[in-house]
């Protein structure tokens, strides 16, 4: 039975061999960048003597991060992975890039929530607001060390946002009818992320820790591991969450 052409590249993406972020995101110019935030992150990895020559020219500078790219008819358009990461709201025309957070007050049959909150704007934005959605509701104890009290909050903070981060940057975003969600239970917590595993990685040696990190948005990736505070683990994030929980 012959496959249809989205099938095709559907097949392809799950595989690592489609790449959805060089590609052009259609229907958007410059305008929908915010140029604003690429200066503040071009000054956060280019050294101060060379900075003006960057922002200078900006065009050029996306263009080098793959951030933007030359159509055949000379025409410079933002790639996807542009405006995931610089866009105004990338959300407009990459409807799958949302995050849903919801929180449950039901571990079973939970056919009604408590709170939801639908999270949309640039690669940074989404993974703030989905952590500052969980931290909402993270119910903290405590003990007492000597004279102090010391807080200990239900689930990791760390590895919370580790999970945040890992689904946001490596999920397959070529599927345009799903979201990432994010579900929020009494006795647990649900990151669901669009996309299979890349070939030659199971999530047993991933819980091994006998992975070598692949990756299936480079440019993301990239982007956000110049940025303090996000990407810190390369390429241990997984053992780092199961080692901690």
């Amino acid at each position: 039975m012959a496959l249809s052409v989205m099938e095709v590249l559907e097949l392809a993406n799950d595989r690592g061999l489609q790449d959805w972020e060089s590609q052009p995101a259609h229907g958007t110019t410059f305008a929908d960048l915010d140029m604003e935030r690429v200066r503040r992150y071009l000054a956060l990895r280019t050294p101060k003597g060379q900075q003006q020559g960057r922002f200078e020219n900006i065009e050029n500078a996306l263009l080098g991060m793959k951030c933007a790219v030359t159509l055949p008819n000379g025409n410079i358009l933002p790639t996807n992975a542009g405006l995931l990461f610089f866009g105004y709201e990338p959300q407009t025309e990459l409807i799958q890039s949302e995050v849903v957070c919801v929180l449950f007050r039901e571990t079973v049959g939970a056919s009604r929530y408590a709170d939801r909150k639908i999270v949309r704007g640039p690669l940074q934005v989404l993974i703030d607001e989905s952590e500052a959605f969980f931290n909402r509701y993270i119910a903290v104890g405590a003990r007492i060390e000597g004279w102090k009290r010391v807080d200990i909050p239900e689930y990791s903070i760390e590895v919370l946002r580790e999970a945040i981060v890992n689904a946001v940057v490596h999920r397959d975003y070529s599927k345009r009818g799903e979201c990432i969600r994010l579900f929020y239970f009494p006795d647990r917590v649900e990151i669901h992320s669009p996309g299979f595993l890349l070939p030659g990685i199971t999530v047993s040696l991933m819980e091994q820790g006998r992975v070598q990190s692949k990756l299936r948005n480079p440019v993301l990736a990239n982007l956000l591991r110049d940025i303090p505070g996000y990407m810190e683990r390369i390429g241990s994030g997984i053992r780092f969450m199961v080692d901690e929980t």
